[in-house]
């Protein structure tokens, strides 16, 4: 004995799951027992063709990233400063105190 097509277990599987997908994206579409896919009734008729007005195309705004701090001028010249306190510090305690002065007292 033959069967129809539709009378196939795979078949029926995978008319069972397209009308499940069909259901979750909300499809406007049914699948009817007989296999038939019909629009649904008082659905809105599809979009006509033809010369729609259409705004003019605004400029995207330019959006800048914020540079990151170690590439501004300011942290350098920041750093600049300490590394010419620091040395300079470095050469002020490096430096021998003078020696006392001759005691002309006695003289």
């Amino acid at each position: 004995m033959q069967t129809a097509c539709w009378e196939m277990p795979w078949i029926r599987a995978l008319r069972a799951v397209a009308l499940m997908l069909a259901v979750v994206l909300g499809l406007e579409w049914t699948v009817p027992l007989g296999g038939y896919a019909e629009p649904n009734e008082g659905a809105p008729p599809p979009a006509s063709v033809g010369t729609q007005e259409v705004p003019p195309m605004q400029e995207a705004a330019i959006i800048e990233e914020p540079k990151p701090f170690y590439k501004t001028w300011w942290f350098w010249a920041l750093v600049g400063v300490v590394v010419a306190g620091v040395a300079l510090a470095a050469a002020i305690a490096t430096v021998p105190p003078d020696p006392p002065p001759p005691d002309l007292s006695g003289l």
